[in-house]
């Protein structure tokens, strides 16, 4: 025997979303009796379950008090049960046994359907849940789950001040609630407490009033409410409406760069995405840049292999403190830009404009469109005049805010950006905003915009590097669900901070530290002294288990408590160029710290001098 085939109904004599698959006889007390319904499948299910249904719903309601009483006894099984309307007074559900799944019993339910039979399921704890295109109706007061299986089904509820119960899961575009005591019209009102997370949907006629508690996201604009044409109240959420959009101008014009004897491409279908100060020495480099989306770099490594980048098709816009005199730079065909002070409105504020120019005056005169990069003093601080004399000195501009991950907005909802929120301050869900992205891109468009001049205006968007985090499972109240979160040691960090004790005892100390001769031990993301963290700290020697990407094992850590230094370590990388370096980890006695320690370098040799020459008279 097989079990049933999944959540399945049928209401007014039709069948709806499939089919039982091999179910054995049925009476009201669970015996078998070959007059109701058998082995019925897919294909006898439209003709003989309906017909064998209704003559086992007609013997449910002829039922005498003593079979109810005997119907409240049977053991409901914890699998999936099945609900079958009667005459509203027995209201019996047939539970399928869990042990033999093609065996049912009936048990008294509050739940019941309309008078011509609706079929549906409970999950194992007895939630409801309403099959793909099912009608649930709570005649009486009901304090569980329900849920919907697909996306269409009905829950009618009959008396909707007594529901006390959760919607759980997210609703469908065809997923109805019916509020049959609710009247639709002029004095229906309707209202949310969340705010795209989960709430309750509060619909009140002045009379009636359902609270219905929903554990999705959802916002009031979610929901709509309207007649169901038998005098109550349809509560829907609706499908998102599709809304047509129109690509907007180039900013600068489709052939702005064409005016450059050396640029990007003008091909509307080039869309320009680059990494910031990126390093290219193999083949394998541009092959992984190019998967990514990648077609420039803004801002390179001097170390770079040039051919190979030109001879891929990439471009480059190259920082010209570094490169505007390289030979090799200068005669590159992917060199087409020229990046001129990283965050110039940053460094040197309003007037730093100047700068700006006579940098400019200096670039070479080959071709190639002049870049920058601005963030909060253009954004920011200065008025539109002053961003403007930045903005509309340079061929191609771009927005430099890091709304995610940037540690300097104040999250205390004190920081203020005139153009966000209508200037009032911003809660830290107004901060850490994707949308805060394109607004930044906006605003600087408008401030190009003051010379009557347009230009290409560009964004940044954070990148992800190697970091050192553990995985943790955590408990969100807010979504009512566990969730995976990185661990980055702040906990560990409290921990060592909040003045109770540290238990080290289940570790093995990796050496005496070398400020007061403690034991050093692992804690969070670092090496630590124990007498660094929790009571009494009287030490403040730390230090991390990964340093500039480049993890620090035990026996590394040991080896420096114990001669002072690590062996040769190779996998540091500069947070700025990017660059691979080697060096030693070494505790400084002078300093007080750990530091790094680089190979001293082979020294040059001389050139031979020559010879002086002999004056001949």
């Amino acid at each position: 025997m097989k079990k049933p085939s999944g959540p399945r109904s049928f209401r007014d004599g039709s069948v709806v979303g499939g089919a039982f698959a091999d179910a054995d006889h049925l009476s009201p007390t669970g015996t078998s009796e070959p007059d109701l319904i058998h082995e019925f499948t897919a294909s006898t299910i439209e003709t003989r379950f309906v017909a064998e249904a209704t003559a086992l719903l007609s013997r449910l309601s002829k039922s005498s008090a003593s079979e109810s009483a005997s119907l409240t006894t049977t053991p409901t099984a914890t699998g999936n049960s099945v609900s079958l309307d009667t005459d509203k007074v027995l209201s019996p559900t047939l539970s399928v046994d869990a042990v033999n799944p093609t065996h049912v019993g009936l048990t008294n339910s509050g739940i019941v359907g309309d008078e011509s039979g609706t079929v549906t399921f409970t999950d194992a704890s007895g939630n409801q849940v309403i099959p793909t295109g099912a009608t649930l109706e709570l005649a009486s007061a009901y304090s569980g789950t329900v849920s919907f299986a697909g996306a269409t089904g009905t829950l009618i509820i009959d008396h909707s001040s007594d529901f006390s119960g959760t919607i759980t899961g997210q609703l469908g575009i065809g997923n109805l609630i019916d509020l049959k005591d609710i009247t639709a019209g002029g004095n229906a009102t309707i209202s949310y407490s969340g705010n795209n997370s989960p709430g309750t949907l509060t619909v009140s006629d002045g009379t009636h009033t359902a609270n219905i508690a929903l554990d999705g996201i959802y916002s009031l604009a979610n929901f709509t409410a309207s007649s169901d044409g038998h005098g109550g109240t349809f509560v829907v959420d609706p499908p998102v409406t599709q809304v047509a959009y129109s690509l907007r101008q180039v900013d600068g014009g489709a052939n702005y760069f064409a005016q450059f004897a050396h640029s990007l491409p003008t091909d509307p279908n080039f869309f320009p995405v680059g990494a910031w100060l990126e390093g290219v020495q193999t083949q394998q480099d541009i092959n992984l840049d190019k998967a990514a989306g990648l077609d420039m770099y803004v801002g390179i490594t001097a170390n770079s292999n040039f051919s190979l980048i030109q001879n891929s098709g990439m471009y480059v816009i190259a920082q010209q403190d570094e490169l505007k005199t390289n030979p090799t730079v200068l005669s590159n065909s992917s060199t087409t830009g020229w990046l001129l002070y990283d965050e110039i409105d940053l460094a040197l504020g309003a007037g730093g404009y100047t700068t700006q120019n006579s940098i400019i005056a200096s670039l070479p005169k080959d071709g190639t469109f002049t870049y920058n990069n601005y963030t909060k003093g253009v954004q920011f601080w200065e008025t539109n005049a002053e961003a403007g004399r930045y903005v509309n000195g340079v061929d191609v501009a771009s927005a430099d805010i890091y709304w995610f991950t940037d540690p300097n907005f104040a999250m205390d909802g004190s920081d203020v950006v005139s153009w966000l929120n209508n200037g009032n301050p911003l809660s830290p869900s107004q901060i850490r905003l994707a949308a805060n992205y394109g607004y930044a891109i906006d605003h600087l468009r408008a401030v190009d915009a003051t010379d009557g001049v347009t230009h290409p205006i560009w964004g940044f968007v954070e990148a992800g590097w190697p970091f050192t985090a553990e995985l943790k499972l955590s408990f969100d109240d807010e979504i009512k669900n566990w969730k995976l979160e990185f661990d980055f040691g702040e906990d560990a960090k409290k921990d060592g901070e909040s003045g109770e004790p540290i238990d080290f005892s289940g570790q093995e100390s990796l050496g005496l530290c070398p400020k007061d001769q403690g034991h050093v031990y692992e804690h969070g993301t670092s090496y630590v002294c124990e007498h660094a963290v929790g009571a009494n700290v009287t030490c403040d020697f730390k230090s991390g288990k990964i340093i500039l990407q480049q993890p620090v094992a035990r026996e590394q850590m040991s080896k420096l408590l114990e001669t002072g230094k690590t062996e040769l370590l190779e996998g540091f990388v500069t947070n700025k160029t990017r660059r691979k370096f080697k060096a030693r980890l070494a505790y400084d006695k002078k300093e007080g710290k750990v530091t790094f320690e680089f190979e001293p370098r082979a020294p040059r040799v001389p050139a031979a001098k020559k010879a002086a020459a002999k004056k001949v008279a």
